[in-house]
């Protein structure tokens, strides 16, 4: 049982990775400067390395717990 969850985490862990290294999309042209001062501070082009890092705590602290 144990080990058919670390397969589990392993194949999920493995298709974050691949979609983090995926090629990025061409950054659309921008016909009209952004105004001074604006900083863009988004999380949308990162989504998937915050849900993995997620994960991975997640995961670690469950290990963690079950080794106690």
């Amino acid at each position: 049982m144990k080990n058919s969850s670390l397969h589990v985490f392993a194949a999920i862990l493995f298709c974050f990775i691949l979609k983090i290294t995926a090629a990025p999309k061409p950054p659309q042209p921008q016909s009209i400067p952004p105004p001074v001062g604006v900083i863009d501070a988004s999380i949308d082009e990162q989504k998937s390395i915050l849900l993995a890092s997620g994960i991975l705590l997640g995961g670690f602290f469950i290990i963690k717990r079950m080794k106690l």
